[in-house]
């Protein structure tokens, strides 16, 4: 069974909370989706490059299972 990609844009979800420090700000955004039976992948554009990747938190609700949470920052020429 192949894999669903869904794409959401970093700027389309909704933001949530934002709390900010001396040395970096944390924000939590939330997306709903329907997921359809199998595997899904999930892929948000037009996150900062500043971000710091291990900080990266995703949590669902439901039945489903997060498998994996993959940073990438790929190189776009304007």
């Amino acid at each position: 069974m192949a894999t669903k990609q869904l794409k959401f844009s970093m700027k389309d979800l909704n933001c949530r909370k934002v709390v900010v420090f001396k040395d970096r700000a944390e924000v939590k955004r939330t997306m709903k989706t329907i997921l359809k039976k199998g595997e899904n992948e999930l892929v948000i554009s037009g996150v900062t490059n500043c971000i710091d990747r291990d900080s990266v938190r995703v949590e669902g609700h439901g039945q489903a299972t997060v498998l994996d949470v993959v940073c990438q920052s790929k190189h776009v020429e304007v």
